[in-house]
Formats: structure tokens, C-alpha cells, sequence
């Protein structure tokens, strides 16, 4: 420990704060990423900190911010269990999530929802319980999203109010897949065109749904762009901020959204935008005074 402080110490006063990073995991407890957040930000006064964000949680990050100018999943294990149709995108759940796979064929079960809709390139244990399988050629995930999105625009399954009063950008998402016919996804995709029609007017159709994505989204090709995507099926629809429905980009690690939230990895805490002034100007406040109004610190180090 002494040798951490004399290094860090000396590292500050030659170079300044930012020659000190803080690189953690996924696998902590929010407690333990608040601290390295406190110590990292407000302490060391350094920007750099990370955490297992090179695999999953990166993608899941930027993907929300990018959509939704913050990092917070819309989703939530609830809506899984109200949802009347489950996409699992490149999620095997069966064997990476077998707790929550085992709630929601025992609701199946029972009430006989949700339709299980299964995106992997390989006949997985989760695919084998699905309703539809569609088994995509690997690095496709894009490809596939453009032709779901633009057969239903293509038959008027969306929900224009939605559309008018919560997103911008609709023109241009709409123009950028234009070319993605059934024919054209099928060719690239490898799924016949049968498979992508009832998936379409499926995901056209249904009154709730809830997308998950894991490692076979974040680890394949253009990845933020298809979590983007997915994000954009929920919009155009209206499937998003009601019960049972919502895209879950979830994360490989246990508890690397708290992460997100506490702040301990290169997002500001409470899903604030880095981007956004005055997001930046209320942490300032915080760390200055704390949520309260009083000092986060006094001579006495209290």
C-alpha cells in the first residue's frame, strides 16, 4: 500500500491527474464501484476510469447513449414476465442465464406466452425451445435487423403518434434501409424469406416486446450499430416505457451495469451524458458539496 501511494503521489505532482487509471470488473458490488468512483473522480480527479468494457458493456453503453442520450436499460426482468413475445438477439439464455431461462418457460408453460423468437447462428438449447429460430450466417446481425425493420414499415405495423411526439430522425433511419427487401436480407442472412415474414409481421403485430442481447450481439460484427437497431424496432413501434415492453441489453457480468450507474467506469454517475453541460455542471455540485448541499470533505478528511 505504501508503495500504491508513494507511485500514485508522485505520478500526480510530475504529470498530473489524468496519469493515474482505474481498471475494475464487472463481478463487484455497487458499493465497491461507488468508492472507486468517489476515490477516482473526486479524489484523483481523473477521467480515466474503465472496467470490462472492451467486451460487453461498452456496446450496451454507447448503444442507450446513443438512442436515448443515456446509459439506463429501458427494460427490466418484469417485463420479461408480462411481455407476450421474448426476442432473444444472439442470447444463449439456457445456458449463460439458466435462472431466468427456467422463469420463463415455466410462464410458458403455463399461460403458453411469451413467443419465443431466437436469433443464433448455431441450433443452441435456447433454440431448441423457440417458437422461431432464426439461424442467421455469423457477423449478419445488421443485415437482419434492416430487413425485420423495413418489412414492417414496408406493411404499416408502426405507431406513428409515438413516432411524431417522442424520437427525430425517423426519415433517415426509414431511407437507410430501404434496400433491405425479404429477398436481400434472405440472401445475406442465409434465413428463408418465410422464416424473416413471420418474424416481421410477428414483431409488427405483437402488443408487448422485450429484446434481450448478449455476447452474441456485443462480440459480432458492427455491434453497437445492431443494438441500435434493435432500440429502433422498439421506436417505431411504441414497444418501449410500458409494461412488458422494452429492449434489455443486458451485460456478460454479473453486476456491471451498477458500474455504469455508480460511475466507476468511463460513464458519470446516475446515467448522466458526459456530452451534456449541464449533467456535467450537477456532478461538479455533488462532488463539491454533495447531494445534500454540504461538503463532501473538510480539513479533518471527514
Amino acid at each position: 500500500m505504501n508503495l500504491i501511494v508513494t507511485k500514485t503521489k508522485k505520478s500526480l505532482k510530475e504529470k498530473g491527474a489524468n496519469s493515474i487509471s482505474i481498471y475494475s470488473t464487472g463481478q463487484g458490488f455497487l458499493e465497491d464501484y461507488y468508492t472507486l468512483a468517489k476515490i477516482g473522480r473526486a479524489g484523483l480527479q481523473t477521467h480515466l476510469l474503465d472496467a470490462n468494457t472492451r467486451l460487453c458493456t461498452a456496446t450496451t453503453e454507447f448503444c442507450l447513449l446513443q438512442s436515448f442520450g443515456a446509459d439506463g436499460t429501458p427494460a427490466s426482468f418484469d417485463d420479461i414476465d408480462e411481455t407476450d413475445t421474448l426476442m432473444l438477439f444472439g442470447h444463449n439464455m439456457a445456458e449463460t442465464g439458466t435462472v431466468l431461462f427456467e422463469r420463463i418457460m415455466q410462464r410458458k408453460k403455463k399461460t403458453g406466452k411469451p413467443y419465443l423468437i431466437v436469433v443464433d447462428p448455431r441450433k443452441t438449447l435456447t433454440a431448441q425451445e423457440a417458437d422461431l429460430h432464426l439461424q442467421l450466417y455469423p457477423g449478419t446481425n445488421v443485415a437482419l435487423l434492416n430487413g425485420l425493420i423495413h418489412f414492417i414499415l414496408q406493411q404499416g405495423n408502426i405507431d406513428n403518434e409515438f413516432i411524431q411526439n417522442y424520437t427525430i430522425g425517423f426519415e433517415d433511419m426509414k431511407d437507410s434501409v430501404k434496400e433491405w427487401t425479404l429477398k436481400q436480407t434472405a440472401k445475406q442472412t442465409g434465413i428463408p424469406s418465410d422464416f424473416l415474414k413471420e418474424a416481421s409481421i410477428r414483431l409488427g403485430k405483437t402488443n408487448s416486446l422485450v429484446t434481450t442481447t448478449l455476447q452474441g450481439t456485443f462480440q459480432s460484427a458492427d455491434a453497437t450499430t445492431a443494438c441500435v437497431a434493435i432500440n429502433n424496432l422498439h421506436l417505431i413501434r411504441g414497444l418501449i416505457g410500458k409494461p412488458g415492453c422494452g429492449p434489455l441489453h443486458m451485460a456478460g457480468q454479473p453486476s456491471s451495469s451498477a458500474n455504469r450507474t455508480a460511475g466507476g467506469v468511463g460513464t458519470y454517475p446516475g446515467q448522466r451524458n458526459s456530452s451534456n453541460p449541464k449533467h456535467i455542471r450537477r456532478n461538479s455540485e455533488i462532488m463539491e458539496y454533495g447531494p445534500l448541499g454540504t461538503p463532501c470533505w473538510s480539513r479533518k478528511g471527514n
